[in-house]
């Protein structure tokens, strides 16, 4: 199985290959700040003179981990009115915008109104993708009923803006995106059948879920057959635990697809839980869903969830029951010198 956070790392990763200025004269303005103690204690001043009340300090990014960048423009956006002080009051800060570096270059001017304007956008835009690599990379909850969450949503917000109507500041880097997006997930046979079962498992969705979204995508004769797949993957793993158990309950997995489905807003929703206390109804299928749902959806650290550096493998118990759409073995695979992939063989 493909590791989903690695995945999405590389999606962003495409989209952040050509900088925007805005976010150059950011990371310029911050560099400034963090280049010496004298000129931060000067930039704290400024804080302090805005009575701006904010946790977290100016923070300088990595090239490497885009993680970093989103952040440090986050935090920066608190404290503009801060930047825009310091600029009236210390000489020094416009001066290092005038300076040429030791390649004769000179640093973009300083950020004004509309370079804020167009990094709060970037942020909002960002946010998602982060917001869903933190969902990825959990390891107190549980995380493979998730993705197929996730992957609507960036999918929704990617579409929009890749027409011809697009937002013209992120069309480009949406752009990039997509094209991306679509190598990996573009397709649902791309996509191991193990990641939409743990979505059937979720008693708030069922298969109704995956139904109205291979609907919306693909049409009706994709949407028959994605569904049965999922269905067969379930009765096959059902079968095998029945064999081992020499029980027959053919009726469990019907019974429970037809059922109501909870209501998705529950708070406090404990999936783990509810499989416990529905475990005397579906015997089997809690059983599935106990070793489904264990499944971690990244393959990587959380540390290295924002990079790119690395390459290991993993195995998976499940896979005859979830086959992956491709054949290769990983010995003989080659690779994109841009995209490293994390596999689960059998």
């Amino acid at each position: 199985m493909r590791c989903c956070v690695h995945i999405l790392n590389l999606i962003v990763q495409s989209g952040l290959k050509s900088i925007h200025e805005s976010i150059v004269k950011v990371r310029n303005a911050v560099r400034y700040v963090r280049a010496s103690p004298a000129r931060f204690e000067k930039f704290k001043e400024c804080v302090e003179n805005e009575k701006i009340k904010a946790k977290c300090l100016l923070s300088f990014d990595v090239p490497t981990r885009w993680n970093s960048t989103y952040l440090m423009l986050e935090c920066a956006l608190k404290f503009v009115r801060a930047f825009d002080r310091l600029e009236e009051e210390d000489g020094y800060y416009k001066l290092f915008f005038c300076e040429s570096d030791g390649n004769g270059k000179k640093p973009i001017s300083p950020p004004n109104y509309l370079d804020w304007e167009n990094v709060k956008t970037f942020v909002k835009f960002l946010g998602i993708f982060y917001e869903a690599t933190l969902r990825f990379s959990g390891s107190l909850f549980v995380t493979s009923n998730t993705y197929f969450h996730k992957l609507i949503s960036i999918e929704n917000q990617l579409q929009p803006l890749c027409s011809v109507d697009g937002d013209p500041l992120l069309k480009s880097m949406a752009v990039e995106m997509k094209r991306k997006y679509d190598k990996y997930w573009g397709s649902m046979d791309n996509i191991n059948l193990i990641l939409f079962v743990a979505v059937v498992l979720d008693p708030r969705y069922r298969l109704k879920y995956l139904k109205f979204w291979f609907m919306e995508w693909y049409g009706k004769d994709k949407r028959d057959e994605m569904s049965s797949k999922v269905h067969d993957a379930l009765k096959r793993f059902k079968q095998h635990l029945a064999d081992e158990d020499s029980v027959e309950n053919k009726s469990e997995l019907d019974r429970y697809l037809l059922e109501s489905s909870e209501d998705p807003d529950m708070e406090d929703f404990d999936i783990l839980m509810l499989w416990k206390m529905n475990s005397s109804r579906y015997r089997v299928l809690s059983q599935i869903a106990c070793d489904v749902l264990a499944i971690n959806v990244p393959k990587i650290a959380s540390k290295s969830a924002f990079s790119t550096k690395g390459v290991f493998w993993i195995r998976s118990k499940l896979h005859r029951f979830f086959p992956m759409p491709i054949e290769e073995d990983p010995s003989t695979v080659v690779l994109d010198d841009s995209d490293v992939l994390f596999f689960a063989w059998s």
